[in-house]
């Protein structure tokens, strides 16, 4: 009888655990709350029961975030970084530290599928990084516009400040001026354009890919860009064409042809048939420190 009486709390417990394996997130793990919420949204923390998210509703460390079709969501976290989500989109809010400005702080998003715009907060530009299946983003005081495909490619648009995207074998080019673009594919291969356009859409509709550039007035002010920029973004969609002479960079494999001297006016640390220190048109078809069309081992820039 005794050990009966010591096997049936270990018993129950163990049955609690099975049937109940996960809490619901703590206030300590709080990262933000939801400013805005169009239609069918969702969060996921771990194993939880999924919830409807509502305006006001806080967000929390390692939750999934879901969007179903014709819904959208907007975020503010706690240091005045803001998301929003567009329709048939999942992003992950993997990691989130933030001690203040001068503290040691972490903020990792990990964007599985569908469109989103992003604006950094005030923690340090090194502490951010926004993941993807292809790919992975730094940022320097930055929003930008992004889409992750249905088979994993990334495509990322600069509305002000600085990105940079890197494939998963470290090669890398900087977005520096609004509207450039960049496309990674499911291979790696890495190639961008002056502004968004129908070619690195590959398929896919401007609407699905670039919503907040196409429809600002159904963001937050604050997560709006000024109208001449969104037009000059968006005014490339309806070409099918593209200048590559001055318009497409890639990252490339082995070495390119050496130029002399240091180019100018281009962006990231590559450029054509490249060599030297700097971006594209300068020192004899220049380009910088590596990659690029035709040239170079490290990361694109434009001719």
């Amino acid at each position: 009888m005794v050990v009966l009486r010591v096997l049936l709390p270990i018993s129950l417990a163990i049955f609690v655990g099975l049937a109940f394996p996960s809490s619901p997130p703590s206030a300590a793990d709080r990262i933000g709350s939801a400013e805005k919420v169009v239609n069918l949204v969702t969060g996921r923390v771990g194993k939880a029961k999924e919830v409807r998210l509502a305006v006001g509703r806080s967000v929390h460390r390692g939750e999934q975030i879901r969007s179903q079709p014709e819904s959208s969501a907007e975020f503010l976290f706690n240091d005045q970084t803001r998301l929003a989500v567009g329709a048939n989109a999942s992003i992950y809010l993997d990691e989130f530290v933030y001690s203040g400005g001068g503290g040691a702080n972490k903020i990792i998003l990990n964007a599985v599928k569908g469109a989103f715009r992003f604006s950094s907060g005030k923690a340090g530009s090194k502490s951010y990084s926004i993941r993807t299946p292809t790919s992975t983003v730094g940022v320097r005081g930055t929003m930008f516009d992004g889409y992750i495909g249905p088979d994993g490619s990334a495509f990322f648009v600069l509305l002000n400040g600085q990105v940079q995207v890197c494939n998963h074998g470290g090669a890398c080019v900087q977005l520096t001026d609004p509207c450039q673009c960049a496309v990674v594919s499911p291979d790696g291969r890495i190639r961008g354009a002056q502004r968004p356009n129908r070619v690195l859409l590959q398929g896919t509709s401007p609407e699905a890919a670039v919503p907040f550039l196409l429809g600002q007035d159904k963001l937050n002010p604050q997560m709006q860009i000024p109208t001449r920029v969104a037009r000059n973004c968006t005014g490339g969609i309806s070409s099918t064409q593209t200048d590559a002479g001055r318009s497409n960079f890639s990252n490339s494999v082995g070495r390119g042809q050496v130029g002399e001297g240091e180019g100018v006016g281009g962006f990231g640390t590559g450029g054509a048939n490249g060599g030297g220190n700097g971006g594209g048109n300068g020192g004899g078809n220049v380009g910088g420190n590596g990659g690029g069309l035709n040239g170079g081992s490290d990361t694109g820039g434009f001719n």
